[in-house]
């Protein structure tokens, strides 16, 4: 069985990062005939072109520019997606790297089970997470982590989504990513892939490098409060989306994992909102535990908030 790939790239005024990200693909050690690589450039200034465009000259397989200007990143990954070609979809942020085995072994595993009678849809690596080596201009490897694609780990756990390998037809089966999410697009799409049954395997190699660095639009969720709610907020929307998935679905394990993640990220919502006393924000919040254990949710707010200044 031949595995042809699909790689997607966003990119908004990153061109140096963006050259390693299109060199580490370069660097496959796979069949460049059977790569294609979608570079979707999010910048009026048209910023990614040049890099592009002096790329593409000398490489052996297909990259194609396409200009969506301030799109945001599930958008512009649906439209690559619709110009595809291949038949995996691999998602490569400009900012990370891909391993120069890795389309090797997703290939592998998808061959293997093939060989055995199953059509997987879905296949997983493990992540390195980087951070540059200022000294020799190289990466310093911090961890490798090993995620398996269970509902547990992708709301539990940080999911590193991009390690995941997706067929075409899994698209087909479930839709594509929803657009209206700027933080919890793609989790929500690997949740609705676990609940409705999509199959999957994990191979254990690294796949995937994910680079921790100062330009990073991923860390500032850590200490950034405003993005934190706003993050909290597709969460929750995401949840009870979800939840009525599994309820159609009859995936009970899924429904208890739902509500579980539903209070704690209300919670968590409730305590941030509190502590800045945002009182519409804490309103807002409030709402979403009640839809699962009001007792609880009343005796914790006895406990932790009924003399808050910021609720008088």
């Amino acid at each position: 069985m031949t595995i042809s790939f699909s790689i997607i790239t966003t990119t908004l005024d990153r061109p140096e990062l963006l050259k390693e990200a299109i060199v580490s693909v370069i660097n496959q050690n796979y069949d460049k005939s059977l790569i294609e690589h979608i570079i979707i450039d999010a910048s009026p200034k048209k910023t990614a072109k040049d890099t592009v465009e002096k790329l593409s000259g000398g490489v052996d397989f297909a990259i194609k520019y396409v200009h969506m200007p301030r799109v945001n990143i599930p958008t512009a990954i649906n439209e690559g997606i619709k110009i595809s070609t291949n038949d995996v979809i691999v998602i490569l942020h400009d900012d990370d790297l891909l391993p120069p085995e890795a389309l090797r072994h997703a290939a592998n595993r998808f061959d293997e089970f093939c060989q055995r009678g199953v059509d997987l849809d879905i296949v997983c690596g493990d992540v390195a997470v980087i951070r540059t080596n200022h000294r020799t201009n190289g990466f310093i490897v911090e961890r490798v982590i090993n995620l398996n694609f269970s509902i547990y780990d992708l709301l539990f756990k940080t999911p590193y989504e991009p390690t995941k390998f997706i067929k075409r037809s899994a698209f087909h089966k479930i839709g594509i990513f929803y657009e209206k999410f700027n933080y919890a697009w793609h989790r929500e799409w690997l949740l609705r892939a676990a609940i409705m049954g999509l199959s999957s395997s994990h191979t254990r190699t690294v796949c995937y490098l994910f680079r921790r660095h100062t330009l990073s639009t991923t860390l500032p969720l850590i200490w950034n409060e405003y993005k934190r709610l706003k993050w909290l907020k597709e969460h929750l929307i995401m949840d009870k989306n979800l939840i009525s998935l599994a309820k159609k679905c009859n995936n009970q394990v899924a429904i208890t994992l739902l509500k579980k993640h539903l209070m704690r990220e209300s919670m968590s919502g409730l305590r941030l909102s509190i502590k800045k006393a945002k009182i519409q924000e804490a309103a807002y919040y409030a709402m979403f535990p009640m839809f699962v254990d009001s007792g609880l949710y009343i005796k914790f707010i006895k406990r932790k908030f009924i003399t808050s200044h910021a609720l008088i």
